[in-house]
């Protein structure tokens, strides 16, 4: 252990190797009390360079022969994540800090190790940018290099100040997703657009949670003209922000079941992807596009690959959808459509509330054995993935998304335990491991009657009124699961107990261990971890999807649909 470190850099500075250099100087001086010395003499020396031939975002760490540490990325982003295997082979002290003794040389498996911010009136929506950067400097560290956002609509005016601070909020996390060396991207629905005329909008029935919301017929020239130009407008608001990827996508909310368009999946949807792709690359001529194939069928499957084959080959990946550990047969048993690489999009959000929510509602919601089931089945099928995310919540499903990118043998629990290591501390790994293995086996609940439009609440033994959890699952270790937590709470630094990582992990035990002892009933002390929740995840004003539940949110709620 040494007191004092000092970071240099031995190439000339770039945006990139600045931010790797500020990265590692940040991480250690938050995390332990060892002085950062800059150009100063520390008892610990690291130097950064850049060294070509290692491979594509790979890194090597290695001994120098006069004692200091070199960590060498083969390009900017390969130091980055260098420096993140650094620091998560390091010890963190309350005065001093224990460098990592792994040395060696590490390159990515798969090109795309990206993350999707579903921004639906949820925590990307709400945080603070500033804290969305962080947090994506975070996610680059363990090897995130690209995301991807949805796409913002062209303001629809001077005085439509929500469009142009919705726009101005996507630009700048765009902005920093590059500030941390990712190549970044937009999502739209292919047929999703604002229309007041009722002539243009798409025919149902549609498919997903949103169905036809705001949708229009591309199979009607007025429908297809508007759809193209909202587009061209919407994508070169963001040419000064830059663009490397566009996804292309089929259903919820889109989709439109009108004769000319029926089947969407492989008939009208493909034709107005290929002309957006067109207008996409119009502005982005290096752009790649990534086609989704979110919600398919088998025969809009087949019919994606008979247009490929007998056409031309317009996209560049092909996303598959990956939902629940369920991954589609069809490019397993046949091969992608027009042998294209093919990407994931892991159901990182929604598992654990059996798809009602609140998502996250409970605190963290780990899915290793989950997420390893669906990599067993098309891991050795994909060039990367781009997980759905709706929050923090799932903050060790994103990692381990991420590393099964850069290593695609490694085990999830592998992953975790080194996340444990890093976040917490090497001495509570194995018991963090055991524990959200519990959680997950412990996983899914909803509130009761949720589906029918109201809340269930009954008074506890207080006469207090609480709000009711449905357990889909028999307890599987609840009261072990928070002894495991409590005792490892003990044994953290300040920072780590402190941090937002170990809060919602320790509040969801917290959560599922009254749950257990009360027949689901939201107890005080649950009602005081699901408003520090709330607080984490600046859900105020959250909708009840992202919102952790306590009796006073879900009697408004009731109110509003006119229960009582």
């Amino acid at each position: 252990m040494v007191n004092s470190v000092q970071a240099s850099v031995e190439v000339p500075t770039s945006p990139l190797v600045a931010k790797a250099t500020l990265l590692l100087r940040e991480q250690i001086n938050a995390r332990c009390a060892a002085a950062i010395c800059g150009a100063q003499q520390g008892e610990l020396r690291i130097g950064l360079g850049i060294e070509s031939g290692i491979g594509t975002q790979g890194f090597r760490i290695e001994e120098a022969a006069d004692g200091a540490i070199r960590i060498v990325g083969n390009d900017e982003p390969g130091l980055i994540y260098g420096v993140g295997r650094f620091l998560r082979g390091s010890r963190f002290g309350e005065g001093a800090f224990g460098p990592s003794t792994w040395r060696g040389t590490s390159t990515p498996e798969k090109l795309i190790r990206g993350i999707y911010f579903a921004a639906f009136a949820n925590y990307y929506c709400s945080a603070p940018v500033e804290e969305i950067r962080r947090y994506l400097e975070e996610l680059a560290l363990w090897g995130c290099n690209s995301l991807t956002v949805v796409l913002p609509m062209a303001p629809g005016g001077d005085d439509d100040q929500a469009g142009h601070a919705w726009l101005a909020r996507q630009r700048a996390i765009i902005e920093a997703g590059r500030g941390a060396g990712m190549s970044v991207g937009v999502l739209i629905i292919a047929n999703g657009a604002p229309v007041t005329d009722s002539e243009l909008q798409a025919k149902g029935p549609g498919r997903g949670a949103w169905i036809l919301s705001q949708s229009i017929c591309p199979s009607i020239d007025r429908g297809r003209d508007l759809l193209l130009e909202q587009f061209r407008k919407a994508f070169a608001m963001l040419k000064d922000a830059g663009i490397d990827h566009l996804v292309i996508w089929p259903y919820d909310a889109g989709g439109c079941d009108c004769e000319q368009c029926r089947p969407w999946g492989s008939n009208g949807f493909l034709t107005i992807a290929e002309a957006e792709a067109g207008v996409f690359r119009e502005q982005y001529p290096q752009g790649r596009v990534i086609l989704s194939t979110w919600y398919f069928d088998d025969a809009e499957w087949a019919g994606l690959a008979k247009r490929f084959r007998e056409g031309r080959v317009w996209a560049d990946c092909i996303l598959a959808d990956n939902a629940l550990a369920r991954f589609p047969t069809f490019p397993i048993e046949h091969g992608v459509p027009g042998g294209l690489p093919m990407v994931s999009f892991s159901e990182i959000t929604m598992w654990d509330a059996g798809g009602w929510g609140p998502w996250g509602g409970f605190g963290a919601n780990p899915a290793p054995a989950l997420l390893q089931r669906s990599w067993d089945q098309a891991g050795a099928k994909l060039a990367g993935g781009f997980p759905y995310s709706e929050g923090i919540f799932e903050d060790v499903n994103k990692v381990i998304a991420i590393q099964f990118g850069w290593d695609a043998s490694r085990r999830a629990m592998d992953t975790v335990r080194e996340y444990a290591a890093f976040e917490y501390s090497p001495d509570v790994a194995d018991d963090v491991a055991t524990a959200v293995e519990i959680l997950e086996a412990h996983g899914p609940r909803v509130l009761v009657d949720q589906e029918a439009g109201r809340y269930e609440l009954r008074k506890d033994e207080g006469g207090v009124l609480r709000g009711v959890v449905r357990l889909l699952q028999p307890d599987a270790g609840a009261q072990r699961c928070y002894g495991l937590l409590a005792a490892a709470d003990e044994k953290l630094s300040d920072y780590a107990r402190s941090a937002w990582r170990w809060r919602i992990l320790l509040l969801r035990a917290t959560i599922d261990k009254e749950l257990v002892a009360h027949n689901g009933l939201l107890t005080g002390e649950c009602e005081k971890a699901t408003r520090e929740l709330e607080r984490i995840y600046h859900a105020e004003n959250a909708p009840p999807t992202v919102k952790p539940p306590y009796a006073e949110w879900l009697l408004r709620l009731n109110a509003a649909s006119g229960e009582r």
